[in-house]
């Protein structure tokens, strides 16, 4: 019974994160509304903090996110995503990542 009730629980908080993750665009739509950096930065970081949750969630742990973004920025900047080739920001980006390890 125990377990069942830990399941369900998880299922959803599954369901709450993804409710977060629909959010949290608009929050930071509405934030950069109000030009001030501070709460487009408390946006921004909150949906960040959802996808890394969602992920733990469903059984993925953050290093595991963490390598999936940098396999997907190498991939994008081998592709010339426009980002990259404007403005050399998936780099920029990929230089971070590497720097936490």
């Amino acid at each position: 019974m125990r377990q069942s009730q830990g399941i369900a629980h998880n299922a959803r908080t599954v369901e709450w994160l993804k409710a977060e993750m629909v959010a949290g665009p608009g929050s930071v739509c509405k934030a950069l509304l109000k030009g001030d950096p501070e709460v487009v930065l408390d946006s921004l970081a909150g949906l960040i903090i959802s996808c890394y949750l969602l992920g733990l969630r469903v059984g993925l742990d953050g290093i595991r996110v963490d390598n999936a973004v940098v396999a997907k920025l190498d991939r994008n900047i081998r592709e010339g995503h426009e980002m990259e080739t404007w403005y050399g920001d998936l780099s920029l980006l990929r230089e971070r990542f590497q720097g936490q390890r």
